[in-house]
């Protein structure tokens, strides 16, 4: 009965990650631990897995659906080499939360990590990884540093208020602003 517990978990996992990834899946929990005993033998669930040298059910070509007819028996590593050679593997095009303006916003910003945690939709690590130019260096690169470096010499005399050594107006200053208006 254990042993039917892991496949029918296996199955499971298996079945939603391809849906996850807008897979098509057409195989039962029968007919899947079925392929799996014709292909590997009586203990392919210790055959399977996510090591190098473990066994994956892949797609031929890497395309349509998980299909009796459409799935052969390689090891992950061989999977991985067949991805980048269909064109399918993940190779840093990742769907951002951020949009380009929310970015550069980031990366100019004064204020402390965990304000603009707040602000945006990314954890403190994701806002440092744009400060220091980990990630989105495509638009926090070489062409930002001219940039910062113009924004610098424009704004070099108000500076952020926070850093800038006059500080906020006195109350003269605001009250004296406030009569000439």
């Amino acid at each position: 009965m254990e042993n039917l517990a892991k496949c029918k978990k296996a199955y499971w996992a298996a079945k939603s990650n391809a849906k996850q990834r807008g897979k098509e899946w057409k195989y039962t929990l029968q007919e899947w631990v079925s392929w799996w005993e014709e292909t590997l033998g009586a203990n392919w669930l210790e055959k399977r897995g996510r090591n190098k040298s473990s066994y994956v059910m892949a797609r031929i070509g890497d395309t349509g659906p998980y299909s009796p007819e459409n799935v052969k028996c390689i090891t992950n590593s061989e999977n991985g080499y067949d991805r980048r050679i269909n064109g399918v593997a993940a190779r840093g095009e990742q769907k951002s939360i951020l949009t380009e303006k929310q970015v550069k916003e980031i990366y100019f910003a004064t204020d402390t990590l965990k304000i603009l945690s707040q602000r945006y939709p990314v954890g403190m690590g994701g806002i440092q990884s744009i400060k220091r130019g980990k990630t989105w260096k495509h638009r926090t690169g070489p062409g930002i540093e001219e940039a910062l470096e113009l924004d610098k010499r424009i704004t070099k005399d108000l500076g952020p208020a926070h850093r800038n050594k006059r500080g906020s107006p006195s109350k003269s200053e605001n009250h004296q602003t406030q009569e000439k208006a």
